[in-house]
């Protein structure tokens, strides 16, 4: 995925993948999570794939919290996003 090996995919963090002009957001973001300003999120972030070429994601997920209501971790889902209208025409699936 994203030109990653699965392994090393398991080990890098949301903010590692994404690229710098994003990472504040994307920063601002978790903590909204993790704080509980936010349960659930939705949207296009760029990154780096594992050769440096740019390119888009489609991120979604939701927090899990424990029986206290706590925030026990994030689940996201990741989709490389070929359909973005930033993605040039040559490039989309």
């Amino acid at each position: 995925m994203l030109g990653r090996s699965e392994i090393e995919m398991s080990w890098l963090g949301l903010e590692s993948l994404t690229d710098p002009a994003d990472r504040l957001a994307v920063l601002d973001l978790l903590d909204q999570l993790s704080s509980g300003q936010l349960s659930r999120y939705e949207g296009r972030y760029r990154y780096r794939k594992a050769a440096g070429d740019p390119g888009w994601l489609k991120l979604s997920g939701h927090v899990v919290n424990d029986a206290d209501g706590t925030a026990e971790h994030l689940l996201a889902y990741l989709r490389e996003d070929t359909d973005s209208p930033m993605v040039p025409p040559a490039l989309r699936a």
